[in-house]
């Protein structure tokens, strides 16, 4: 049986996804660059539903002890 997690985006981790597109898009001015770079994270983010446990906890406090988790993603 597959257990399916609920993504819950923080608004600084909304803010964090908007600023990075904004920024390449408007200010780079390169859309599709933005595009490109956005659309991982979010595919990423997306995976976590399955299986949030397979990224290592950070091993600084205060995150260790909430039990927050790295997440590298690299482009397509």
């Amino acid at each position: 049986m597959n257990t399916v997690f609920k993504i819950r985006y923080s608004e600084e981790a909304l803010d964090d996804i908007r600023g990075i597109y904004t920024y390449i898009a408007y200010t780079l001015q390169v859309e599709e660059i933005a595009q490109k770079q956005v659309n991982p994270i979010r595919k990423a983010i997306r995976k976590l539903s399955q299986f949030p446990e397979r990224h290592p906890v950070l091993d600084r406090e205060p995150w260790k002890n909430l039990s927050v988790r790295t997440l590298y993603v690299f482009g397509d």
